[in-house]
């Protein structure tokens, strides 16, 4: 027999299961996105959340990613629940209360949202076995928000690397990754970079900054966030000599320019530097 015939045999064994392919990731086509990580809703900063549902209509945003960590799942921690001030009801109502109005922004725009799977989120998804994916996640925070995903207004990335902003030629010039550690400053984002030869964005490190990698050719981003550290017992009552948190968000309008950082303290940050909004 031929190759292709002992192929055909062995796929014939299988009985037409296939393993999952963990290698896929979800693509952005649209390049003027808004890149958000790290809100840990309900402890997000208001003040940012307001900056971010300004800065979608001021620049006609088509898509915001929400790269890991969007909802912060403090009563699934495996390191024991400190804050009972909100039952679980009520933090699913704030979460699905932020994600509505963003959804009501895009509308106006004709974008929509991504939500990519961080570690707080898999907290979930965890406590259940792993039974569950970010759909059911998201679904289960709101019916209302699982009408979004079924409307196409919400896509779900179980990956927490995902790659955007396609060039003249359709190849996409970003990737965004929530990883599962981070290094020392722009470490994970610059190593990144080299490896993968794309632009690079990352979540989880709570720090907001912009670098170039060793060949001058790559964005390295670190994200930031839009939590909000007071609210994290963790930090605030454990004193360390870690570096600062810093929150904030992205602005991504093209393949080609650099992209814009902005803070709660209405300023856009570019490069080394921080330069109040010309408005």
């Amino acid at each position: 027999m031929s190759k292709e015939q002992y192929l055909h045999e062995i796929n014939a064994a299988f009985g037409g299961w296939e393993a999952e392919d963990y290698s896929i990731r979800q693509k952005i086509h649209e390049t003027r996105i808004l890149v958000a990580s790290d809100a840990h809703l309900p402890y997000g900063d208001r003040k940012l959340l307001a900056k971010m549902r300004e800065t979608i209509h001021r620049f006609n945003i088509q898509c915001v990613l929400w790269l890991g960590d969007l909802f912060d799942m403090h009563k699934f921690s495996g390191y024991g629940q400190t804050d009972y001030s909100l039952t679980w009801i009520q933090e699913k109502e704030i979460a699905s209360n932020i994600i509505l109005q963003i959804a009501a922004d895009l509308r106006q725009t004709g974008g929509y949202q991504v939500i990519s799977r961080g570690n707080h989120d898999y907290r979930w998804i965890k406590k259940l076995g792993d039974h569950e994916r970010m759909t059911g996640l998201v679904s289960s925070i709101s019916p209302d928000l699982g009408i979004l995903i079924k409307e196409g207004d919400i896509v779900v990335s179980d990956n927490p690397t995902l790659e955007g902003v396609p060039d003249k030629n359709g190849s996409m010039t970003w990737v965004f990754t929530h990883p599962a550690q981070f290094k020392a400053p722009f470490g994970t984002p610059t190593a990144m970079a080299l490896m993968e030869q794309k632009n690079v964005m990352t979540g989880h490190a709570h720090h907001l900054g912009v670098t170039r990698d060793a060949s001058n050719k790559f964005w390295c981003v670190e994200a930031g966030g839009l939590f909000q550290d007071k609210s994290f017992e963790y930090v605030q009552r454990n004193p360390s000599t870690m570096r600062r948190m810093v929150s904030g968000f992205w602005v991504i309008l093209d393949p080609y320019t650099m992209p814009m950082g902005f803070t709660s303290h209405s300023e856009t940050y570019i490069g080394s530097e921080v330069v109040e909004d010309e408005r």
